[in-house]
This record gives structure tokens, C-alpha cells and sequence, in this order.
């Protein structure tokens, strides 16, 4: 069974999830169509003002479906906003936060292993010549949208699914620059840990004081790992 890489980003009223909650959210698994959530789709949206903040039953569903789906989920800047977002409303409303899943923070990646002028997301899709360029549909449609303006909820909910689309891209192109990238299940000899290819090479090898270590590439992501090893 292949290794189940799931890109995931949120859109909030407020950067502090004690202040603020979810207005809408996407989770993309590599190559598939995404997964949506949006706040006035859950049951009785708009008929109190309580409605207007009730997103427990998308971090419910959130949860859920990152937990049953995801073997990785793949982010920009999740370590420090999207996951802990989603944990914090989790244990406003008693539920139970989402569980031990692999993560892959782009915007980590960015910052150890390249250098550019900033780490943000623009910034990477732009080094990659992404198809899914990051843009901001301003700063109104934020304040439209967490009053209930199904229009502006539209306009959010594009903008975020474009933004896991070009993360996903980001993904692709940097994933030879990932490092401990999760194992995918090999059944080749060979195969490429970060995408489960067979389509590798050998070339040459890298030493350490006691080992001699086989290098290989991956030919279809790019991607270097290590192959037999043996003592010197």
C-alpha cells in the first residue's frame, strides 16, 4: 500500500484559536481531488448568532478524515498555525485532537534548504514556476465571510483549495530536499522511499569513518537515498 501524502491548509477568523475559528478548509491527497469543509455547510448555519462561530462540526470531520486518510499531511507553516488551530478547537469544543500523523512542513524546507528572500509560500510556488501561484483575495472577504457572506465564503474557499493545490506542487518539486522523508511501502528493491518508484540509479557511494554507503537517485521525483552498505 502506498504511503497516503494528504496537503491540508485552513482559512480562520482570527490567528489565535481561543479568539477566533474555522471558516472553511481543504485536505488534498496527492494526485486526487480535495476534500472541503466549509462553515455554512454545517446543520443550522445562520438561524442563531451561535451558528456564526459553531465550527465544531468541521473540526469533528476534519479530525476524522485526516485520521482515517492520512498517512502524511503536508503543510506551509502548519507546525506553528494550521495543526495547532485544528488541536485548539478540538479541545474548546471536548473533542478528542487529531492523532500522531507524520508532517512535512514546506515552510520548514524552505528555510533549511533554501535560500531565498522569504520563506512564504508565494515565494516558493514562485521559485517553482507552480500552476497554483499564491494571491490574496483581501483582507474584506475574511471579514465578510465570518458574518456569513456566502459569496465571500465562495471567494475563501477557492482561494484555499488554490493554496493546497500549489502546496502540493511545492511538495512535488522539493521533495528531494526532504529529509527523513516518511518510507513509503517498498515491494521493489530500490524503490524510492519518497514516492515508491523502481525507476532509480546507482551512483556511486558516500563514506562515513566505518561504512562505505551506496548512493542512489530516484529518477522520477528526484530524490537521493541510501543503498547497501558495507564496512572499510
Amino acid at each position: 500500500m502506498s504511503l497516503r501524502v494528504v496537503g491540508f491548509d485552513i482559512e480562520t477568523t482570527h490567528l489565535k484559536a481561543n479568539m477566533g475559528h474555522i471558516l472553511c478548509a481543504v485536505a488534498q491527497p496527492l494526485d486526487c481531488k480535495p476534500m472541503i469543509w466549509r462553515i455554512d455547510k454545517t446543520p443550522g448555519f445562520g438561524k442563531s448568532a451561535k451558528s456564526f462561530v459553531n465550527d465544531k462540526p468541521m473540526v469533528k470531520g476534519i479530525i476524522e478524515y485526516l485520521s482515517d486518510t492520512a498517512d502524511v499531511i503536508v503543510t506551509h507553516y502548519g507546525t506553528y498555525f494550521d495543526l495547532p488551530f485544528v488541536d485548539t478547537r478540538a479541545i474548546n469544543w471536548k473533542l478528542n485532537p487529531l492523532p500522531p500523523i507524520a508532517h512535512i512542513d514546506i515552510w520548514k524546507v524552505a528555510r533549511k534548504r533554501l535560500a531565498l528572500t522569504g520563506n512564504s509560500q508565494a515565494a516558493v510556488c514562485d521559485l517553482v514556476s507552480a500552476t497554483h501561484q499564491k494571491y490574496k483575495p483581501g483582507w474584506d472577504v475574511w471579514r465578510k465571510a465570518q458574518y456569513g457572506d456566502r459569496k465571500a465564503l465562495n471567494v475563501l474557499t477557492e482561494y484555499c483549495a488554490n493554496d493546497v493545490a500549489g502546496l502540493m506542487e511545492n511538495y512535488a518539486r522539493l521533495r528531494p530536499l526532504i529529509l527523513h522523508h516518511p518510507f513509503h511501502s517498498l515491494t521493489a528493491p530500490h524503490a524510492c522511499p519518497a514516492c515508491a518508484s523502481d525507476k532509480t540509479q546507482k551512483r556511486g557511494y558516500r563514506r562515513t569513518k566505518r561504512m562505505r554507503i551506496e548512493r542512489i537517485q530516484c529518477q522520477s521525483c528526484g530524490t537521493w537515498f541510501d543503498g547497501g552498505k558495507e564496512s572499510v
